[in-house]
């Protein structure tokens, strides 16, 4: 979805990141860079101060001056690509996310000089060369999967297929089919195993077509995901502490998987609003900017 998010916006603003400009891709990449770094502290300065309510910062990263150095390797996002001590599991993500903003201009250009061949670069090159397997190579197929599906549309195109006649009918045909693909792709990822980075790339990908061709076009249901998707971040690495330790006992009392994910939902969205309250307070968002722009040197948009 990162992929096909930022490869899409970019076509729909009509512009190009071509390397041989390498000043405003530095520019962009590190304001991108900064950005989310800024906002990744804020959460998790608040998440060491309310760190009583779960495990103290000892516990998790010991004592001496080894606990220092894991410290800020969890302050700036890399425990899971050192494999060091982190106070929140799911903060393995930052590692991805910092590294896809680093990377994405890159893959643009690739993909503007060699097209879909750079689909197949990223799913058999790192193989070939014997790379790690780090989450980075895991989920690069997906990346550069979604660049190629909104550069070349195919969302667009998938959707402008009428298999039958009539507008519900044609959608009820498609979701059939796509239901019977999921669960094939699910069996296939667990028989396969070995190729797990294959598997996850096309059901991303089908995933993220469900969402374009059900879930965009309705009206309700896209305003309470762009209400969600604004908190997104926040609620992503907030969750985690949310089931197991600020609101577990609440969180599994009602004994539902669909009513806990729902109930886990509103918990963190508003957390999420709170979150961004205190930012509001503290004029956080007005110091982002004051940072970015000292660091760039330019006016921020």
């Amino acid at each position: 979805m990162s992929g096909y998010g930022t490869a899409r916006s970019i076509n729909e603003k009509n512009d190009v990141i071509h390397l041989q400009d390498y000043s405003v891709t530095i520019k962009i990449t590190l304001k991108r860079y900064i950005a989310l770094l800024l906002d990744f502290w804020f959460v998790f300065i608040l998440a060491q101060i309310t760190s009583f309510l779960g495990h103290s910062q000892m516990e998790i990263y010991g004592s001496g001056a080894k606990a220092i150095v894991y410290f800020f390797i969890d302050f700036f996002g890399f425990a899971n690509l050192y494999g060091t001590p982190t106070l929140n599991p799911t903060w393995w993500y930052m590692t991805l996310a910092f590294t896809i903003i680093v990377i994405m201009p890159f893959i643009l250009d690739l993909y503007h000089r060699k097209g879909v061949l750079v689909v197949f670069l990223s799913l058999f090159l790192p193989r070939l060369l014997q790379l790690n397997f780090s989450i980075i190579f895991w989920y690069l197929p997906a990346l550069v999967f979604g660049v190629w599906c909104a550069k070349e549309r195919i969302f667009e195109k998938i959707k402008m297929i009428h298999i039958v006649p009539g507008y519900i009918g044609n959608k009820i045909i498609k979701l059939f089919i796509l239901s019977i693909v999921l669960v094939c792709l699910y069996y296939l990822r667990n028989t396969f195993g070995e190729w797990l980075e294959l598997w996850d790339m096309i059901i991303a990908s089908a995933i993220t077509y469900f969402c374009f061709e059900f879930i965009s076009s309705t009206s309700f249901v896209s305003h309470v995901l762009k209400i969600i998707g604004k908190h997104s971040m926040n609620m992503f690495l907030t969750h985690t502490f949310i089931f197991l330790i600020y609101l577990k006992s609440f969180t599994y009392s009602f004994h539902n998987f669909l009513l806990i994910i729902i109930v886990l939902i509103v918990d963190t969205l508003l957390l999420s609003i709170l979150i961004e309250k205190i930012k509001t307070w503290t004029h956080f968002n007005m110091l982002k900017n004051k940072i970015i722009k000292y660091i760039l040197k330019t006016k921020v948009k």
